[in-house]
């Protein structure tokens, strides 16, 4: 069973849905794959993200998530397969201003069942990202890098098989958004989550075993190509 499922997805915008994105989007993400997401700006690539996550259900077609139509679901059981399923990446962090940093990586704790030893385990997801010692700092105090450190400490929380991340460079300067590309394929190899990342940086094709085109709102191209070290 394929983790994440599109079939013939289209999404429209506009008072009456006159604006066409998506117009037939096939695609099958397996686990453990590592999915880079390229099209120009407005072909729908962002919004195929929030369809999968289950945060967009205004759509036509098919989009499955462990086999379960998204669609289909409650609001409540939507949002405890998103919970349990998936992590997000975003380009702007999307951090709580007031909080600490360990406060903000254990949010998802606060969402459903509460997670044992919370604090604990946002430690040991911040160790993993390289920001050890930062747990009672605010985001106000970190560098961008570090704040999307924080941000992908935060989606690995619950331990999810699937990070769907949107332009998580797009905010950085070349050399922190290498170290966040780095970081990415670390976590890849040690977690064997999917990745699945909508981008413009032409790096991550490099570190990618799938590059998938959006084109004229449909997957104008889908190749697997052999990872660079």
């Amino acid at each position: 069973m394929a983790l994440l499922e599109f079939k013939e997805i289209e999404k429209r915008f506009g008072p009456r849905d006159e604006v066409a994105v998506l117009r037939g989007v096939d695609l099958t993400v397996e686990e453990g794959e590592f999915v880079a997401v390229f099209g120009p700006s407005g072909s729908g690539k962002s919004t195929l993200l929030n369809i999968a996550a289950g945060l967009d259900t205004r759509y036509r077609g098919s989009a499955k998530l462990r086999g379960r139509d998204l669609r289909s679901l409650s609001d409540r059981a939507r949002t405890e397969l998103r919970r349990s399923t998936v992590g997000m990446v975003f380009q702007m962090y999307h951090l709580v201003p007031d909080w600490t940093v360990q406060a903000n990586v254990s949010l998802p704790s606060l969402f459903g069942e509460r997670v044992d030893g919370a604090a604990a385990r946002a430690r040991e997801v911040l160790a993993k990202v390289g920001l050890e010692g930062f747990e009672h700092r605010k985001p106000v105090e970190l560098s961008g890098g570090q704040r999307q450190r924080v941000a992908v400490a935060r989606a690995l929380f619950s331990s999810p098989p699937l990070l769907l991340c949107d332009e998580p460079t797009g905010a950085l300067d070349n050399e922190t958004g290498a170290a966040v590309l780095e970081l990415f394929r670390k976590i890849h190899e040690e977690t064997r989550a999917a990745f699945v990342v909508v981008t413009h940086d032409e790096r991550v094709a490099n570190m990618a075993g799938r590059v998938v085109t959006l084109g004229d709102g449909k997957v104008a191209r889908d190749e697997r190509r052999e990872v660079r070290a």
